[in-house]
């Protein structure tokens, strides 16, 4: 059988890049799939006949994983450590803990897993699963939209420089990361400022889709492998900002024109944590430039689609950072 529901992707957090760690962790998603490419060499053969191809061969191979599913506040801790930034544990004292993620400006300090993926309902010599590892984030989505459930959802690309290999029994652990819990878009709230952030409500969004991108690229050499040998980021990181504003007031039209820096924060707060004061948090702050605006209509409301793209803040130090609060101490 191959049911979806017996379907597992468990992972580990590499200590090294390509080291095969045995999983600690069951992710968390709605639909994951291993995507396995392997180049096919077929010549076409000119021998005076309509049977032009006699041979092939295996070339270059390349695998991704894609997964997305509702935005659990721990889950985004481990998807934060494989796409932003390794933090291995929270602060704070009490059983609240803080995790702050800022990108580094001159290191690719970006954590890799070491995955497992395939169905358990079945696994075995005849139906193998996958096996990837130095697996990273080359792209992150994050959604907030209060339509259907409104549950803030993710999309998330992970690469990998190394061949896959079939296992025919899982290995390690497949416990929840932590607590299961979701960030919800009807508990989020959006300031938008030019100078301290956090400042000025701003409740005309009707949805917003944040998306990082990486731009990791395999390098391949010639070193007797269908694999490449290694992975890297050769261009700076960037990420965008697509969402639709109720047409309320030209505030956000001006900055366009005048573009005019915008410091965004996006703030999805949950239950209170227990034995403290302070609450689930998945809390993004943004540093940008409207780069885009077209205007629409949705049930005759007048509405405005704006894409903000980063611009580097002197007082952050960052263009974008992360920060969640949970009760997760640590993650591996």
């Amino acid at each position: 059988m191959a049911l979806k529901m017996m379907k597992s992707a468990r992972a580990a957090l590499e200590g090294s890049r390509g080291s095969d760690t045995a999983p600690t962790l069951g992710l968390e998603f709605d639909e994951a799939f291993h995507q396995q490419e392997v180049q096919t060499l077929r010549p076409l053969t000119v021998r005076g006949s309509y049977f032009g191809y006699r041979s092939a061969a295996a070339g270059t191979e390349t695998n991704t994983l894609e997964m997305n599913g509702p935005l659990g506040y721990d889950m985004g801790i481990w998807l934060a450590n494989t796409h932003i930034k390794a933090v291995a544990s929270g602060t704070g004292g009490a059983a609240d803990k803080t995790w702050s993620f800022v990108p580094t400006s001159a290191s690719d300090d970006i954590k890799s897993a070491s995955i497992q993926i395939g169905y358990s309902d079945g696994i075995g010599s005849g139906q193998p699963a996958a096996k990837i590892l130095s697996c990273l984030g080359d792209e992150l989505s994050v959604k907030w939209d209060k339509t259907g459930d409104g549950a803030v959802t993710f999309t998330s690309r992970m690469v990998s420089p190394l061949a896959a290999a079939q296992i025919t029994a899982f290995t390690g652990a497949a416990a929840a990361i932590g607590s299961a819990y979701i960030a919800s878009s009807s508990t989020t709230a959006v300031t938008i400022d030019t100078s301290t952030i956090g400042s000025t409500a701003d409740t005309q969004w009707t949805d917003l889709t944040w998306t990082l991108n990486n731009g990791f690229q395999n390098l391949y050499t010639l070193n007797n492998s269908t694999a490449a040998t290694a992975t890297y980021r050769g261009g700076p990181r960037v990420w965008k900002l697509e969402g639709s504003r109720y047409y309320q007031a030209k505030t956000e039209w001006d900055a366009y024109i005048a573009k005019t820096p915008r410091k965004v924060r996006i703030k999805s707060t949950g239950i209170v944590i227990p034995t403290t004061a302070a609450t689930y948090t998945f809390q993004l702050d943004l540093y940008g430039v409207y780069t885009a605006m077209t205007w629409s209509e949705t049930d005759d409301l007048g509405f405005q689609q704006f894409t903000l793209e980063p611009i580097y803040d002197t007082g952050a130090s960052t263009d974008f950072g992360l920060t969640i609060i949970s009760a997760l101490a640590a993650i591996t």
